[in-house]
């Protein structure tokens, strides 16, 4: 009798760290999915894009700089000898406005070169889908994480769930658990 009860014992505490390693090996895959998510996420839009936000960024920058500039000193009637009184700021605003055309063609040349060493450039469209379907995968990995962490609860061991973890999938019914 005495033998039978260790052997149980035995095959027990194998179930139970068999079932931690499965645990562990689901939160390993969840932390990788995660980090293909933030490489995904971060991926650059396609060049076209960044070329055309640069150009209107170029294009707000001049026309600010001409904006700043004190007209109404051009415009005095009468004694006062005509001035713009631009100071070193202004001065500096109305040469980048004058050369965006310059600046323009050197920060795509920049850009370009960036895309031709980065990530391949996904459209927002690109993007979205991958992500959900990763993030699909995710929830399905934490659904997976919580289903073990009941059986575990079941057979009378307590484990710790992350503090992180998905609200829906602790929410969920064992039925959706088996899907």
């Amino acid at each position: 009798m005495l033998k039978s009860l260790k052997t149980t014992r035995g095959k027990a505490a194998k179930a139970t760290a068999e079932a931690e390693a499965a645990l562990e090996e689901i939160r390993q895959l969840r932390l990788r999915l995660l980090d293909q998510r933030d490489d995904l996420a971060s991926r650059p839009l396609p060049l076209e894009h960044a070329v055309e936000a640069m150009e209107a960024a170029l294009e707000r920058q001049a026309e600010q700089a001409v904006a700043d500039i004190n007209m109404s000193g051009l415009m005095r009637p009468g004694g006062r000898e005509p001035s713009l009184n631009l100071d070193a700021h202004d001065r500096a605003s109305l040469a980048f406005a004058a050369a965006r055309k310059d600046i323009a063609a050197l920060l795509r040349e920049r850009l370009e070169a960036r895309y031709e060493s980065g990530p391949e450039p996904l459209s927002r469209e690109q993007k979205a889908q991958k992500l959900a379907a990763l993030d699909d995968e995710i929830l399905s990995a934490e659904l997976a994480e919580e289903a073990c962490i009941r059986e575990l609860e079941v057979a009378g061991i307590a484990f710790m769930r992350r503090a992180d973890a998905d609200p829906r999938a602790l929410l969920a019914a064992d039925a959706e658990m088996a899907a």
